[in-house]
Formats: structure tokens, sequence, C-alpha cells
């Protein structure tokens, strides 16, 4: 009977102590999935983070090639100057963002219990990365910046060649303008004609010479009314018209640089003008009287 209490004394005495194993075991068991569920946890963390500064680097690339396009383009530089401005905010919005979550990335990585060497070696890369770009993004705003300068004395310059460029135009214009209203002064000439009652009235015609009347010669007053005069254009007048059957040039003209045309034989019907630099040469006043 002893001998069975000792069996089963013992037989307790182990499954006790199994037992108490089982237990040890399943709490380290435990404490392992919830720590390497931990891990599992920080791990996807440091992966989102790093996605998330890698969509940032290829966003800044985007802005990079799109501000290159703007400032190579012909479009209006108004708006060309303001989708660069907006495009560089971006930028350094996006910079500004992936400098913090490598600085938070980096400080978890150091306070982490596992040992994460790849994750070390990520972070110094995205560091270098975002380094090259910031170096990348400080000469493209310089170059900018001197473009937008050459872009100013360019039209600056520009405005200074429209400026001379329009002052020469004026002056050639006034020039043109003058020598226009000389062409025009030397092809205007002034013509009147009438009886000798008429011309003598309207103070164009006098008399001289001769003895009471008899023998004197009608000629042009010395201060003839010149208001009286029609002006016509020398280089488009051959003709002027007539209407008498006798008619008297007044003024000096010589002979030999015009007829008196009549086409009936009777009444003439113009004064026709062959030679009309020599006509005009003498006077540009035409006086004809009818007799």
């Amino acid at each position: 009977m002893k001998k069975y209490i000792l069996i089963f004394t013992v037989f307790s005495l182990l499954v006790s102590c199994n037992q108490k194993k089982l237990n040890q075991l399943s709490q380290e068991n435990a404490e392992l999935k919830e720590e390497a569920a931990e891990n599992d946890s920080t791990i996807n963390e440091f992966i989102q983070t790093i996605n998330e500064i890698e969509a940032n680097l290829a966003m800044i690339k985007e802005k990079e090639d799109m501000i290159n396009r703007s400032t190579q383009s012909n479009e209006n530089p108004n708006n060309a100057r303001a989708a660069i401005i907006q495009d560089l905010k971006t930028i350094n919005t996006l910079m500004e963002e992936n400098k913090q979550k490598i600085a938070s990335l980096s400080e978890k990585v150091n306070n982490s219990d596992i040992k994460l060497g790849e994750f070390n070696q990520m972070v110094k890369s995205l560091n270098s990365r975002l380094e090259e770009r910031k170096t990348e993004i400080t000469q493209m705003q310089d170059e900018l910046a001197l473009l937008a300068k050459e872009k100013e004395m360019l039209t600056v310059t520009v405005d200074t060649l429209e400026t001379k460029v329009s002052d020469l135009s004026l002056v050639n214009q006034i020039k043109t303008d003058s020598i226009n209203q000389q062409i025009k002064a030397l092809n205007t000439a002034y013509v009147t004609s009438g009886t000798y009652k008429d011309l003598k009235e309207k103070g164009v015609i006098d008399k001289e010479g001769g003895i009471i009347g008899i023998g004197s010669v009608k000629k042009l007053a010395e201060d003839f009314n010149k208001e009286i005069f029609e002006k016509i254009d020398i280089s488009q007048t051959k003709a002027i018209p007539l209407n008498g059957k006798k008619a008297t040039v007044i003024t000096s003209h010589p002979s030999e640089s015009y007829r008196l045309n009549s086409e009936d034989g009777n009444n003439l019907d113009s004064l026709y003008i062959s030679d009309p630099r020599a006509f005009w040469k003498a006077s540009k006043y035409l006086v004809i009287l009818y007799e």
C-alpha cells in the first residue's frame, strides 16, 4: 500500500512540474508572438514611411521637369512664371515633408530594439538623395533667377530698341511729311481768269504806260489779291479750261511752253502746257484775260 502511495505522489509531482513548464512555455510563446507583432508593425511603419518619401521624391522630380519645360516654352511669360512659382512652392513643401519623415524614421530606427542594419543604410541613402535634390533645386533656383534677370535685361533692351525705332520712325515721318509738303509746295500753282473789268476790280491786274489809256499794257498788279486764285497741282495738270473767243496770258510764261486750243476754230477750250517745267519756272501764278 505504501508503495502505491509513493508512486502516486511521485506522479503528482511530475505532473505538477510539467504543468509549470507548459505554462511558462505558453507565456514565453505569447510574449514572442507579441514581440513579433510589434516588430512587424514597426517594420511595416518603416516601409510605409520609406514609400511616402519615395513618392515625394518622384513628385519633386516631376515638378522639376515641369519647371524645365516651362522655362523652355514659348507660352505667355506671365503664365509660365506663375506656374514655375507654384511648382517651386510644391517642391519646397515636399522637401520639408521628406526632411521631417527621414528625421522621424531615423529616430525610430535608432530607438528600435530590432537590429535593422539595412534600414539604417536605406535612411542614409534617402538622406543622401534628399541632399542631392536640395542641391539640384538650389542650382535650379539660381538658374531661374539668372534667367529672370536675363529676360528682364532683354525686355529692357527690346523696350529701348522699340523706343529708338519709334523715335526713328517719328523722325522719318516728320522728314517724310516735310518732304511731301515741300514737294506739294513745289507742285502747287495758282490760276485765275476773267475780263479786265473783273480782274481789275478784284485787284489782280493793272495797266501801265500809254497816254490816257492808249498804248497801255495790262500786267499783274504789284500787290495783287491772291485769295481769288485756284490752287492746282502742276504735276497733274497739263490743260487749263478756257471759255472765250480770245484770251491773253497776262503773267510771264515762255510762249513756246504753251498753246491755246480751239476745237471749233471759234471759241477757245483750253490752254495746253506743252513744257510744264519752262512754263512754271517764271511764275507759279497764271492770269488769263478774256477779251
